[in-house]
């Protein structure tokens, strides 16, 4: 038993001595966790104007498919589920707001590569809307609510800030009430669950064209803010660096596509441009 025993151990030195010396241990070819290539796309834009994620989902890996990108296309509606699995399982490519692209640029090493464009602009228009029929009395001692969608963690109270700019009513205020998207802040308006809402001018006008009913009760307050189109973003080691062209000119060919490329007919956009700081 001894010597066989000692045959075994033998054996197994011989092997540790191999793997040592020609570098084939497990541990030193396997590749960091941090720099693994994803083969995953997130989306995550709550003032997009295509609420239909499912459809969108399908175009978008339709169109990787077609293209030879071997992409799997998740979309989110919520903020917490697009955040918490952004940090858990992190993709090579996100399409964010831009006010999500300033907050985690660094936490998360996002580099801008695209913008898109509508109507001529790289931005959109917010507006403030209450109803005829239940306009607030907007005095100082009023808790006002008022829905939109998020602009992050901390963005809503600078945000809100300069466009009442104090002269409706105070930021103190105000019961921020965040919606998935702009039609449940319109909804909400409209049910009187709400006394004041922050809507997209672009979807407010696709909501009238849709139901005209929804918006006649709505009344536009002066006072708009530009907010930039979301931002086409790679990750730091998780996207390759000859995918990351090649994604970025096809995104450019979109434009030239004839009939109209779907993905951008849903989005309601013209054009892709480079991202400038």
């Amino acid at each position: 038993m001894r010597k066989t025993s000692f045959l075994y151990s033998a054996v197994f030195a011989c092997f540790f001595l191999f793997f040592l010396f020609t570098g084939q241990s497990i541990c030193i070819s396997t590749v960091p966790s941090g720099n693994t290539f994803s083969k995953e796309f997130y989306y995550f834009n709550p003032d997009s104007p295509q609420s239909n994620l499912g459809r969108l989902k399908q175009e978008f890996e339709t169109y990787f498919s077609r293209n030879n990108f071997r992409f799997s296309f998740q979309p989110f509606t919520h903020f917490v589920d697009f955040h918490r699995l952004n940090n858990e399982k992190r993709p090579a490519f996100i399409l964010v707001p831009e006010w999500y692209y300033r907050k985690y640029r660094e936490e998360l090493k996002l580099h801008p590569l695209l913008i898109p464009v509508r109507n001529g602009s790289t931005s959109y228009e917010k507006i403030l809307l209450v109803s005829e029929t239940g306009r607030p009395a907007l005095n100082e001692y009023e808790i006002v609510s008022f829905a939109m969608t998020t602009m992050g963690p901390d963005g809503e109270t600078s945000f809100i800030k300069e466009l009442v700019a104090d002269e409706l009513v105070s930021i103190e205020q105000l019961n921020v009430i965040n919606v998935p998207k702009d039609f449940d802040a319109i909804l909400a308006l409209v049910l009187g669950q709400v006394k004041m809402a922050l809507v997209a001018q672009d979807n407010l006008e696709v909501i009238a064209d849709v139901n005209p009913r929804i918006t006649q009760s709505l009344k536009k307050i002066d006072g708009s803010v530009k907010v930039s189109m979301p931002v086409l973003c790679y990750l730091e080691g998780r996207a390759e660096t000859g995918m990351v062209k090649k994604l970025t000119e096809s995104f450019h060919k979109m434009t030239s596509e004839q009939p109209r490329n779907k993905i951008m007919e849903m989005l309601q956009i013209d054009d892709w441009q480079s991202f400038t700081q």
